[in-house]
Parts: C-alpha cells; sequence; structure tokens
C-alpha cells in the first residue's frame, strides 16, 4: 500500500472518529484505532475506529469500495460484542454505512416506541 493510500485511509477514519462524535452531539467518544500506533493487532482489537458505540467500524475510503471482502472483513473482525458496520465514502461524497438491515428496522422501531412514550409522559403530565 503506497503512502498516499495510507494518508488517505488515515484521513477517512479521523473522518468517521468526528462524525461520530459530532452527530451524537458528545454523547460517543471516537478515535482511530490501534493502528495509527503501529501496533500489528487483529481482530476485534483493531477497528479502524474505536468508540463506544456498539458498532465494529471497517472504514474504507475509495473510488472502487470492495464491499463484499470489506463486509466479510468486519464481520470477522466484530466478534459477539459488536456489530459490524463498514463506512465508506468516495471522492466528494458523503459518508455511508452499510449494516445489517434488520437492525436498522429494529433501530428505528425503537425509536418510534420511545416517541410513543414520551407522547404518552406528555399527555399524562397535561
Amino acid at each position: 500500500m503506497s503512502r498516499m493510500s495510507r494518508d488517505k485511509g488515515a484521513r477517512g477514519e479521523r473522518e468517521v472518529a468526528e462524525i461520530i462524535e459530532l452527530a451524537s452531539n458528545g454523547t460517543f467518544k471516537a478515535q482511530r484505532g490501534c493502528q495509527h500506533a503501529g501496533r500489528f493487532a487483529v481482530g476485534v482489537n483493531s477497528p479502524d475506529v474505536l468508540t463506544d458505540l456498539p458498532l465494529h467500524l471497517e472504514v474504507k475510503r475509495t473510488e472502487k469500495p470492495a464491499v463484499k471482502a470489506a463486509w466479510a472483513q468486519a464481520s470477522a473482525d466484530a466478534g459477539i460484542a459488536k456489530e459490524p458496520c463498514v463506512t465508506m465514502r468516495w471522492n466528494g461524497g458523503e459518508w455511508l454505512g452499510l449494516c445489517r438491515f434488520t437492525h436498522i428496522v429494529a433501530l428505528h422501531a425503537e425509536i418510534f416506541r420511545l416517541r410513543e412514550l414520551l407522547k404518552e409522559a406528555k399527555t399524562a403530565t397535561d
């Protein structure tokens, strides 16, 4: 891998870490994984971005992401405590996240349930 490719990947990892912190309004912390320190860890100890989100993040900053290979890597490395997630962006594009569709549906169902509970609580106090 060329130095330019490594630098592009590192920038992508920093961008993803920043997005996590900004989009969550500081609720979730994030930083680049251990590869920036020159360690050679593999598996659950080596996500591209360390975060307290329940996700194992694989970051791809490329024009032609190998989605199937990236998903396989994230899935293999996620372990049992985290869900695999591939974040990717090409030049001029926005960051996208690839995760299990059932988890997206479940997440939105939980958001809907919590909104309904808030409505009920508001109605009860009015």
